[in-house]
């Protein structure tokens, strides 16, 4: 008996089409963003007429379907261009930023499209050589910078959108600048998960793009469940899940930030664990399951892409959060003042005592000063992983992970031996440290440490 004949004899199939439930499937029909596919259309549908294309910014969180919808219009455009003959008068660059993450990258990747040699020359020149290949060869270009937020620097991002929008500033006056498209034309398409993005760049780089900045918004519980409801349709066998279920789904991808991706993750997953229990219909059981699966590797994938550092401190941020909630459950809010000093709030001041305490406590890299630490909470704010909530007449930070699934993953992976984890920082020590100086509760983990040794 092969170790593959349970799957191959199990009957019981509910998926019919997996391709459909895939994050990389385009459908026939895109709903709800009707009104945002339009506005990429007006963009670089021009150059169907022999028109230039324009500048736009695309914003907005993970998986509401900026990328999707892109792919979604350039299908059409790839069949129009052949259509009308213009495959040869257009040029279309699609780079992925996080894969290409400076500006240096961005030029080789432009370069090597069209067989330049990028050996040994810096970018200036390479995009300079980048520039007079298309004003030879195509008159319309089209570049679009997926994920552009993910370049290492600001300055990178300022760089190479000046760059490719200011290509056509001063080319009738070619005896002073050379660089410039004499008689080809650019249009740049910047696609950010950053909802921040705007604020990054430069306030000339900004007035580029003019009023094209379009932000894709989170989606609405309801529209997930549409989507939900699309896909079952055309993935799944007739009456193998029922509307209760796919509102569940909606309702969990709603309080993940509204993304469509979780939503189709949690109809697949779901529908794998339905078919590996031998059960005809995929029932709430089997999604709780896949909830979990998913929770616990999205919040891998995320915190993997930070340094240990940022890690550390986003472990005592969700502590001091939990702590806060856990108090706040046991008292009246209303009571429970940032000027009483029982009271935990989970703002910027108390999160840094919290984290340096914690540091010195487990004994492993020096934690970074206040101004650093608010550094960090701004980047784990920018990425999503923490909110700003205005309550108690103060900003307070709330993660949007889930803190229990985050400590025990971020745990495991920063601290090695079993005994340490078990060994959790106690909470009389916390409460000490967010009332005494740095130097006064230094002290004090020292001896606690040493009358019991954290190995």
């Amino acid at each position: 008996m092969s170790l593959f004949t349970p799957i191959v004899l199990n009957r019981t199939r509910i998926i019919k089409d997996s391709e459909i439930l895939g994050l990389e499937y385009i459908p026939e029909q895109f709903l709800h963003r009707k009104e945002l596919i339009t506005e990429i259309v007006n963009i670089i549908g021009p150059t169907l007429i022999d028109r230039p294309a324009g500048n736009m910014i695309i914003y907005g969180a993970s998986g509401v379907g900026k990328t999707a919808s892109l792919y979604y219009v350039l299908r059409d455009f790839d069949k129009d261009c052949i259509k009308l003959k213009k495959d040869e008068n257009i040029n279309l660059f699609f780079i992925t930023c996080s894969r290409s993450n400076t500006s240096a990258a961005i030029v080789r990747m432009l370069c090597r499209k069209l067989g330049i040699n990028c050996s040994g020359q810096d970018q200036a020149t390479l995009f300079s050589k980048f520039l007079k290949k298309i004003d030879g060869e195509d008159k319309y270009s089209i570049i679009i910078l997926d994920e552009v937020d993910k370049l290492k620097t600001d300055s990178d991002i300022d760089w190479i959108i000046r760059s490719i929008v200011r290509a056509k500033e001063g080319s009738q006056f070619t005896k002073f600048n050379k660089d410039s498209l004499k008689e080809g034309y650019i249009g740049l398409i910047c696609v950010a998960n950053d909802i921040n993005f705007i604020k990054r760049l430069q306030t000339g780089t900004i007035e580029s793009f003019g009023n094209h900045r379009t932000f894709f918004p989170q989606y609405t519980k309801e529209q997930l469940k549409d989507i939900g409801k699309a896909r079952a349709r055309k993935a799944f066998r007739p009456r193998t899940i029922s509307e209760e279920v796919i509102t569940k789904m909606a309702e969990y991808a709603e309080k993940q930030g509204g993304d469509a991706r979780i939503m189709i993750e949690s109809l697949y997953e779901s529908a794998l664990i339905a078919e590996r229990n031998k059960s005809k219909t995929v029932e709430l059981k089997h999604f709780n399951k896949a909830k979990k699966r998913i929770e616990d590797q999205r919040i891998r994938q995320r915190l993997n892409n930070f340094i240990k550092q940022v890690q550390w401190y986003y472990v005592f941020t969700c502590n001091t959060y939990d702590l806060w909630k856990n108090e706040a459950k046991q008292s009246d809010i209303s009571d429970c003042k940032p000027d009483k000093d029982y009271y935990i709030v989970p703002n910027a001041n108390t999160i840094h005592k919290h984290y340096e305490a914690g540091m010195r406590y487990y004994g492993r890299q020096t934690p970074v000063g206040n101004r650093q630490s608010r550094k960090y909470l701004k980047l784990l704010v920018s990425k999503g992983l923490l909110k700003e909530v205005s309550e108690l007449g103060q900003t307070l930070y709330a993660p949007t992970l889930n803190t229990s699934i985050v400590k025990e993953i971020l745990m495991k992976k920063l601290i090695k031996t079993k005994e340490e984890i078990d060994k959790l920082m106690p909470e009389e020590v916390i409460r000490r440290a967010m009332m005494k100086k740095s130097e006064e509760i230094n002290k004090e983990i020292e001896e606690l440490r040493k009358a019991e040794p954290v190995k």
